[in-house]
């Protein structure tokens, strides 16, 4: 806290000249131990001056104040606040310390504006600090008060750079037995950034407590608030920090890639020992998120947009190790170094197709010369966690128990020694992802979504019948493959990596099923799983498949997400378990209602109201799409504006249709039932009223039924 009566008195210094020299021209900030100042100097230069204030004279703050100067006047780097000078004014009673005068701001204010910043900002900010951070570990000192307001972000040309401020609480690092300058029972630094053994003994500081507060630092910039940031008692924080876990990051940003936030973690552990051993450890951590380098510019520091935050990301393991850096000759074209080389000495690997949190997919080639793909797990996550290898080979052994032409064909599986890589090998797909079709071309035609899930449904359900629950369907799980002779699509389902034997308990080490899931956690996309999956991921069976299709079928069909609008995995996990579904007939008026009430019934949150497997599931949707499961290529558009309209009024004369047949059911008149005594009594006298009636409804029938021949065959012509 900044002591009482600190602004007025640093105000009153504005104008003096201070030690005969430095000019003192404006006051640009106040901290907890001194004032700083734009002040000239004699020879019209423009230099930042730092005062401390006088009622900390009386300590031990001088000298450390003092200490400040020499320490880093013989370090020269780019990301440090070098100090020019250090001096005293008696007259003034002030000790000063003289320094550059940067045009910038602190990250404090950065994040005071934008609120969260995009992983690849946040990133970049933390390794060009870690930078300097580095080079004052190298020469012995320990900062000790690593926070956002001690980082500034200053342009140099078109460049941001980020240095690294006061270390006026800085620790020479000194050999046991040496006694450093800080008062038994001292604590310094900020306490929301401060590492737990900072608390407990500020004299046990070392490299370690930078490394974590560099990890609260990244944590605030990727999720908008320091990790304790809930608790409001300085004592209930102090025992947080060194008695609890940091809160999940991805709770916080679920945006966040697993990898990244097992980094940002493992800074944030309560043993310094399980932390990074140095600050160029944990900048290797974080390297592979930066985006490929670390230069910053204005338009490079920008908050996370509106579409990133509806992302969400896999759920990261905090107990698995951070994976080693990539190998040497690795790329974004070869994230893993494998080009070239064989798998098993028998498959060659051919190019990168895609890359995923857990490794990346190639085109391999065997050695009969079949082309194929292969999902290779990275090296450091193979070899160091168990988990890892019994989730990747669990993959292999389910997929392989399902055959279906809507399922992904897998056809090996094992690990390459030399590489010490576990790999997949399945059948290769020329395609795009039903996900990639669903941003790009939004609401799809009603029956074109319907027969798109029903080929999908039927490969779950394959699936189901050998006794697995899939467990992760999401758009970008459904590969549209499309044949090139007759552009006819079919659908494949893949990723069965948290398939789970629906019946079998996890934890029966007679079925040989090894429990992935901790006592709290979930595996699986957020945005598509069920209540009951949120809840507890192991009380799930194929009505969780249910639940997810229909999901994916209400976006298909309307073009919007279903949980759009929440920042937080939190927020999703209670809108999936509590907020009403938005009615997709009122959302999307050109779906015919009966296929909008399907599509509800399997977003029943009650299990028992669903239909009761994917195979009735299928059975209550046939009827949409008209005796076929067929797709042409062409077809995987989007509805127009024309289209819309005209399957809106198709939908709007069946209502009325059925309205009208409904009312010939209740009696004739109006959409009110009649009492059976009034009934009776109209029924007793006919005339021209009952007769022109009855033409009426016969002439509705006939037109109802013209436009309705005239729609089906329009829409089939297209």
């Amino acid at each position: 806290m900044v002591p009482a009566n600190a602004e007025a008195r640093a105000k009153s210094y504005i104008g003096e000249l201070l030690a005969g020299r430095y000019r003192l021209d404006a006051l640009i900030g106040l901290g907890r131990m001194s004032a700083a100042y734009r002040a000239t100097e004699r020879e019209g230069q423009l230099v930042a001056v730092k005062i401390l204030y006088p009622e900390l004279l009386d300590s031990e703050a001088w000298p450390r104040f003092e200490r400040e100067a020499k320490l880093l006047r013989g370090l020269s780097d780019p990301h440090v606040a070098s100090t020019l000078t250090a001096g005293q004014d008696e007259a003034l009673r002030a000790h000063f310390l003289v320094m550059p005068l940067r045009r910038g701001r602190d990250l404090d204010d950065v994040l005071d504006e934008h609120g969260v910043l995009t992983p690849e900002s946040a990133v970049r900010i933390a390794l060009q600090a870690g930078r300097g951070l580095s080079a004052a570990h190298r020469i012995g000192v320990v900062h000790r008060n690593v926070k956002p307001g001690n980082l500034l972000l200053y342009h140099d040309g078109d460049a941001v750079i980020v240095e690294v401020c006061d270390f006026a609480i800085a620790q020479r690092i000194v050999p046991p037995g040496d006694e450093p300058l800080t008062s038994t029972g001292i604590q310094l630094g900020a306490p929301d950034y401060a590492a737990p053994e900072q608390l407990r003994d500020a004299k046990s500081a070392d490299a370690h407590t930078d490394i974590w507060g560099l990890g609260a630092t990244l944590y605030q910039m990727l999720c908008g608030v320091a990790p304790f940031s809930h608790i409001e008692s300085l004592a209930d924080l102090w025992i947080a920090i060194c008695n609890d876990d940091v809160p999940h990051l991805q709770d916080r940003a679920p945006w966040v890639e697993a990898g990244l936030a097992r980094a940002v973690h493992r800074a944030l552990n309560r043993d310094p020992n399980l932390r990074p051993a140095t600050i160029g450890d944990f900048a290797d951590d974080l390297s592979r998120f930066s985006g490929g380098g670390e230069f910053l510019d204005g338009p490079r520091i920008a908050r996370v947009s509106r579409e990133l935050r509806t992302r969400s990301e896999d759920r990261a393991d905090l107990a698995l190790p951070i994976p080693t850096p990539p190998p040497s000759g690795s790329s974004d074209a070869d994230p893993l170094g494998i080009l070239g080389k064989r798998l098993g000495a028998r498959y060659e690997v051919l190019r990168l197709i895609g890359r995923g949190s857990r490794g990346s997919v190639y085109e391999v080639e065997d050695t009969d010369g079949a082309r194929l793909a292969a999902k290779v797990i990275s090296a450091g996550l193979g070899n160091a966690s168990p988990t890892a290898l019994q989730r990747f080979a669990r993959e292999a052994r389910t997929a392989n128990d399902i055959d279906s032409p809507n399922v992904v064909r897998t056809v090996d599986a094992g690990v390459d020694d030399a590489l010490g890589m576990p790999y997949l090998v399945m059948e290769l797909l020329r395609g795009v992802e039903l996900s990639a079709v669903m941003k790009k071309e939004g609401a799809l035609d009603p029956q074109v979504a319907v027969r798109l899930l029903l080929q999908g449904a039927s490969g779950v359900a394959t699936g189901n019948a050998r006794g697995l629950v899939h467990r992760n369907l999401k758009p970008g799980n459904f590969l549209l493959q499309v044949n090139g002779d007759t552009q006819e699509v079919t659908v494949k389902v893949r990723d069965f990596s948290v398939a789970k034997r629906a019946g079998i308990s996890e934890a029966d080490g007679a079925t040989g099923q090894l429990s992935l899931m901790r006592a709290s956690g979930f595996l699986g996309s957020p945005m598509y799983m069920s209540p009951e999956q949120a809840k507890n991921a192991r009380a799930v069976d194929e009505r969780t498949d249910v639940w997810s299709l229909s999901v994916v079928l209400w976006e298909a069909l309307s073009g919007r997400r279903l949980w759009g609008e929440q920042t937080s995995l939190g927020e999703l996990i209670v809108a999936i378990c509590t907020e009403p579904i938005p009615q997709l007939e009122k959302l999307a008026s050109w779906v015919p209602r009966d296929l909008a009430r399907a599509v509800h019934r399997g977003l029943e949150r009650d299990p028992h109201l669903r239909p009761p497997s994917v195979r009735a599931w299928i059975e209550s949707l046939s009827v949409f799409a008209d005796g076929s499961d067929r797709v042409q290529k062409a077809e995987l558009v989007a509805l127009t504006e024309a289209e819309r309209g005209a399957l809106q009024l198709r939908v709007s004369i069946s209502a009325s249709a059925a309205a009208g047949i409904a009312n010939l059911a209740r009696g004739g008149r109006g959409g009110i039932s009649l009492p059976p005594e009034r009934l009776s009594r109209r029924s007793a006298r006919p005339g021209p009223v009952q007769s022109t009636h009855w033409a009426t409804v016969l002439l509705l029938i006939i037109i109802v039924g013209s436009l309705s021949v005239a729609f089906g065959y329009l829409m089939h012509r297209r």
